[in-house]
């Protein structure tokens, strides 16, 4: 008998199933944990020993491994299998991609981590910009205090801070930094040492780490701001304002050119380099329009 093949746009726990009634994909994901949320609230809460969690954490990476599909299925079938395996979920996320391309429509407006969102419900951009911070700001003290009240909130935000600084203290900075370097390039960009890329990508975020709000420009070899900085970054939340594709020559001169004006020049608690007062945003339009060669950069 013929084994019949998974459907996934019939399935709410797959992203098929919510493309094809017209989600994006970030509201796909919010609506599977919601549900997923509510049928684990209604089941009896049974601790999981760290024992359990090692094991089915060990189970799960063994299905990455040729070595499991070999031992399971012998010599000849288990590359086979496993090359199938890897296949499948190249095929599956290809297709959730295609479902979401044929939606004609603006993604950002979708999402209220997107100021696109607020602006099309009728709130001017500044506003706009500020409602997608409230959105992205989890776990600051104000929405402690708002949730808790003010002695609670207060002790609870304290204590997640501790917890966190706690856990950085016990990580190997070296292995930290190691990995770092890795993955990024070191140091800045100069037209000498541009780590031989020919376009980089200049950003300029609105970052908001729960005490105050700074603007943070850079340059990524990335393809996104996401790609470098995360959707959930630990140290902050950030909101896209500008960015922009430039060859390296002119993104490294209009890195300069802020670098020149602003740095130094700002007390924060950010423990980050180039960043800036958001009163000066009005002069740092300028300054991205002169040096693109633009009138008007819209954020």
């Amino acid at each position: 008998m013929m084994k019949r093949k998974f459907d996934r746009s019939g399935s709410w726990r797959c992203i098929e199933y919510w493309a094809k009634r017209g989600f994006s994909e970030e509201q796909a994901r919010e609506e599977i944990s919601k549900k997923q949320k509510l049928i684990n609230s209604k089941r009896p809460s049974i601790p999981c020993s760290e024992e359990t969690k090692h094991k089915i954490s060990e189970s799960n990476k063994k299905l990455s491994t040729l070595q499991y599909w070999v031992y399971k299925f012998g010599d000849k079938e288990g590359p086979i299998k496993y090359e199938a395996y890897k296949q499948n979920l190249s095929d599956n996320g290809k297709k959730s991609s295609e479902l979401l391309k044929d939606k004609e429509i603006n993604r950002r407006e979708l999402t209220p981590r997107c100021k696109e969102f607020w602006v099309k419900k009728g709130f001017s951009e500044e506003k706009a910009i500020s409602k997608v911070s409230e959105t992205q700001s989890t776990f600051s003290l104000k929405k402690c205090i708002e949730k808790h009240g003010e002695l609670e909130g207060t002790r609870l935000w304290k204590q997640r801070q501790t917890k966190w600084q706690e856990s950085f203290n016990r990580n190997d900075i070296s292995q930290i930094r190691k990995k770092q370097k890795q993955n990024s390039h070191i140091g800045f960009y100069t037209n000498k040492n541009n780590g031989g890329e020919k376009t980089l990508l200049f950003y300029l975020i609105l970052i908001d780490n729960g005490q105050e709000k700074k603007l943070k420009y850079g340059l990524t070899k990335h393809n996104s701001v996401k790609d470098r900085w995360g959707i959930n970054n630990k140290m902050f939340s950030y909101t896209e304002l500008f960015t922009s594709r430039l060859n390296s020559q002119l993104a490294i001169q209009l890195e300069d050119a802020l670098r020149k004006k602003y740095r130094g020049k700002v007390e924060s608690s950010f423990k980050l380099t180039e960043i800036i007062d958001v009163d000066n945003l009005p002069d740092v339009k300028q300054i991205i329009n002169e040096h693109i060669g633009s009138t008007d950069v819209i954020f």
